[in-house]
């Protein structure tokens, strides 16, 4: 017999930049024969029609949609829309990047399809992404392979001030990268342990970074 339930949910404030996602997720996530959605303000109805079970397996898996969107717990990870975090940026943002960036900063993060899991606090995670962004804008024009500026704009996004001339002269100088006959930079190894070193190095000497909420 068929059962009509109305749920009612609180929009998290980390998913009304991508609300249209966000409602996206939840629809896809219910298995009742119906669904209508409706907002208002900060809250949406789930109008849903179906079997019992179907409506019980729907409210369980919109209760696990809203976890990973809440503040996480100790140890738990937050996810975030990759396609989210770029439109704050203002321009597509690598998720290997900013991968890096948290782990480098000894926080929890890990890649999801289209989205980036992790232990950051939000206002850190959106702070990345927007030294991020600027660090591509500043390093479009750099004539280097696609690790080298990988690892350049990683760097650059932890320590702002630095220019990317400084990044790649001390990668150069600690034989994790190298420039060919034609000045091209590229990465000796694996250019995420190239940021480590190249991160304990700006730690040891005393800089300031620009994340802030750590």
């Amino acid at each position: 017999m068929a059962r009509r339930k109305i749920l009612v949910v609180r929009i998290p404030p980390s998913a009304r930049g991508e609300l249209e996602k966000f409602l996206e997720r939840l629809e896809e996530s219910v298995y009742a024969d119906t669904v209508v959605a409706r907002v208002s303000g900060d809250y949406v109805r789930l109008y849903m029609y179906g079997s019992s079970t179907a409506i019980e397996r729907s409210v369980r898996n919109v209760r696990r949609i809203l976890r990973e969107y809440s503040v996480p717990r100790r140890g738990r990870l937050k996810y975030y829309s990759l396609r989210g975090l770029s439109r704050a940026a203002g321009t597509a943002i690598p998720g290997d990047v900013l991968e890096a960036i948290l782990k480098t900063r000894g926080h929890k993060a890990e890649l999801s399809d289209d989205r980036i899991g992790t232990d950051a606090p939000e206002n850190t995670v959106y702070a990345a992404a927007q030294l991020v962004g600027d660090a591509i804008r500043e390093t479009e024009r750099l004539h280097a392979t696609r690790t080298c500026k990988k690892l350049v704009v990683a760097a650059k996004a932890l320590v702002p001030h630095l220019t990317y001339k400084d990044i790649i002269e001390r990668a150069i100088e600690n034989g994790v990268a190298a420039e060919d006959n034609e000045g091209k930079c590229h990465v000796i190894g694996d250019w995420r342990e190239a940021l480590k070193m190249l991160y304990k190095q700006y730690a040891g000497s005393g800089v300031e970074y620009g994340f802030e909420g750590d």
